[in-house]
């Protein structure tokens, strides 16, 4: 009685255990069929990824970017008119000619004409040419020549005179713009404000350059978040296919199944997320560099293993000079102090 009570109750673990066993060899064999890779990370000199089988390093990424990117074309267009205005006010330093020249010719009437004081006819010809530079000094030379030629007919005689003028003039500020000081001060400003006008356009195009960098590594956590995402369904359906055979056999109750049934749809949820996570970002990043046509990350990631030593003190020094928004700001209050200068000097006779 004993030996049969015995072998009864090993018959039954066996028909317990035996579906179980046989629903963890399917998911093994599941397991080792679904092509789920995560990516993999490898260490080289420079970093990179790996989009359509192509190679693609940051340095890369940067370089297609400055090449290909529109705003990056369009803005090096704008940095070179930022000293337009300085240049237009170079112009009044420049030498200035001009040149006239006019004819007239007077009859005068018969009563008139036998006054010896009137001629007949009388024919007038003016011309002049004169020349007229603008120093930064605040001192204006001009120099010219002019010339009167008359030719009158009295009867049968003409007489013709000639009148030429040469002239020349300086003239300094002394006051107001004293030795040109007022305009000094005016195109030094227009120089700052030019120069910042330039600064500002190359920060916003180096923020195309910082995106490039962050949109690069978007693709890479993105990109593994989705795997994770992928092989956490995967577990989780692998769960609630024991937990339902369990069910089946009496094992577990029902309210255990419907836990990971919401376990499992919460699952699909966060592989559709991560799913559209992964490819906004990489639509971005194509986007960014100007990469047409469409593509995906291949399962590896390099990084690099060679990172720079950063002397702190260094760095800082370096931000002072580098940084758009402190080197503007200074600028900002050197051009400040310079239009005081301008008002004190406009109070001058």
């Amino acid at each position: 009685m004993k030996k049969n009570l015995v072998i009864l109750t090993i018959l039954s673990a066996s028909l317990f255990l035996l579906p179980t066993a046989n629903s963890q060899d399917t998911e093994n064999v599941k397991e080792n069929t679904n092509g789920i890779r995560p990516v993999q990370i490898e260490v080289a000199d420079e970093a990179a990824i790996v989009i359509g089988g192509v190679k693609v390093t940051i340095a890369d990424a940067i370089r297609i970017a400055i090449d290909k990117n529109h705003d990056i074309l369009s803005g090096k267009y704008d940095v070179a008119m930022t000293d337009s205005s300085s240049r237009k006010y170079q112009t009044k330093y420049s030498t200035f000619l001009s040149a006239e020249a006019g004819v007239s010719n007077t009859e005068y009437p018969d009563l008139m004409a036998l006054s010896p004081d009137y001629p007949q006819n009388k024919t007038t010809y003016d011309f002049s040419a004169a020349v007229m530079k603008m120093f930064s000094t605040g001192t204006t030379l001009s120099a010219g020549i002019k010339n009167n030629f008359s030719n009158s007919e009295e009867g049968s005689t003409n007489s013709k005179s000639y009148n030429p003028v040469i002239f020349a003039s300086i003239e300094q500020e002394l006051l107001k713009n004293s030795f040109g000081y007022n305009d000094r001060r005016e195109e030094q400003i227009l120089k700052d404000s030019a120069e910042m006008q330039k600064n500002a356009i190359i920060y916003q195009l180096s923020l195309v350059v910082v995106n490039v960098i962050v949109e690069y590594w978007n693709v890479i956590v993105n990109k593994t978040e989705l795997d994770n995402a992928q092989l956490m369904l995967q577990e989780t359906k692998k769960v609630r296919r024991i937990v339902s055979d369990n069910v089946k056999l009496g094992l577990a109750e029902q309210f255990e199944l419907n836990l990971w049934n919401s376990l499992v749809a919460s699952a699909e949820a966060q592989l559709a997320q991560a799913q559209q996570k992964y490819n906004d970002s990489l639509r971005n990043f194509l986007r960014t560099v100007d990469m047409t046509g469409e593509g995906s990350v291949e399962g590896k990631a390099i990084l690099s293993n060679k990172l720079p030593e950063i002397n702190t003190d260094e760095a800082v020094k370096s931000a002072y000079t580098k940084r758009v928004d402190y080197i503007n700001a200074a600028k900002k209050l050197e051009i400040a102090r310079m239009q005081l200068d301008l008002y004190e000097n406009d109070a001058l006779p």
